[in-house]
This record gives structure tokens, C-alpha cells and sequence, in this order.
């Protein structure tokens, strides 16, 4: 490299913005668009969905998630297991990222206020984030394509809200 290069890997970092209203909580969070719309979102390299998002986040962006299918989801810990959807959502943003059909789970808790990123969009990045700033950095590609979580734990998850349905009836 010459002494001036830019290394090719840094070269690939953006910073994410930060969305209005979160900064008394140290977690990493960003701005998710979703047809134009920003959408607060958690960036949680323990969730094992891409995205998670609330209903009433998800209905105002007038998206639609293709292949939709009925699924059960919770909403953090010590949320009730509910009836949710599950479908590919064909466009969002994060950031100056562009994710192109993406597993998105949209579940109907109205408490949850933001929505989630997920380990099968975070694995293809490094990610670096000061809690004292609250500035998160994403170190990877442009665009994710096709980001799905293991279909093994989705199927897992949806058998343990069918048992967990039957036992509140």
C-alpha cells in the first residue's frame, strides 16, 4: 500500500445514524427504512431472526412481506408468546446499506417500541460500536441479499409457541 491508500477494508465502514428518542439507552440502535419510513431498531447480535419488527411500526410503512405465513414470536424477554407473521420483505435500508429480501418477522406487540436486526444480517459485518458516543459502525458490504434466519430454530421456536398457545387455552 502506498502510504496514503485507503486499506480497503475501513474503506468499507459506515456509521449508522442513531434514531430520535434513545439516547438514554446504552444499546446499539439505528434507523431502519422501510418504504421511506424510518423505524427505530435494535441492533442485536443475539437474535437469531434478520428483522423483527412490531406491527404497528411495520402497518404505517405500507409495505407487504412476500410469501407471508402465520408464526408465533415474542418480543423479549418475558413477552407472551403471540400469533405473528413471517414473509420476506423485498426492500429496507440501514443505514447506507441496502437489504434486498430479507426474512422479517412482524409480531403484534404494540409495547415494543423499536425493531430488530438480527445475527443473519449482522454475520457479514464487523461491527463496532462505543457505548460512550452511542456511535455504531457496520464494517462490510453495501448491500445483503437475501438474509434468512436457520430455518431448524425458526421451526423450533414456532413448535414451542404452538405448545405454549395450547397450555394459556
Amino acid at each position: 500500500h502506498a502510504p496514503d491508500a485507503i486499506d480497503p477494508v475501513l474503506a468499507t465502514q459506515r456509521t449508522l445514524p442513531r434514531p430520535a428518542g434513545f439516547d438514554d439507552d446504552p444499546r446499539p440502535f439505528a434507523v431502519l427504512t422501510i418504504n421511506g419510513r424510518d423505524v427505530p431498531a435494535l441492533i442485536d447480535t443475539g437474535s437469531y431472526d434478520a428483522l423483527v419488527v412490531p406491527r404497528h411500526l411495520f402497518e404505517p410503512t405500507g409495505a407487504a412481506l412476500a410469501d407471508p405465513r402465520q408464526s408465533f414470536g415474542t418480543s423479549g424477554f418475558g413477552s407472551n408468546v403471540r400469533l405473528s407473521r413471517r414473509g420476506t420483505l423485498d426492500s429496507a435500508r440501514l443505514g447506507g446499506i441496502e437489504l434486498i429480501g430479507t426474512a422479517t418477522h412482524v409480531t403484534p406487540h404494540a409495547g415494543t417500541q423499536y425493531a430488530v436486526v438480527g445475527i443473519p444480517v449482522l454475520r457479514r459485518f464487523r461491527i463496532v460500536y462505543d457505548s460512550r458516543s452511542q456511535r455504531l459502525r457496520l464494517i462490510g458490504p453495501t448491500t445483503v441479499d437475501g438474509a434468512q434466519p436457520n430455518e431448524a430454530v425458526v421451526q423450533l421456536l414456532e413448535d414451542l409457541g404452538r405448545e405454549s398457545q395450547s397450555a394459556d387455552e
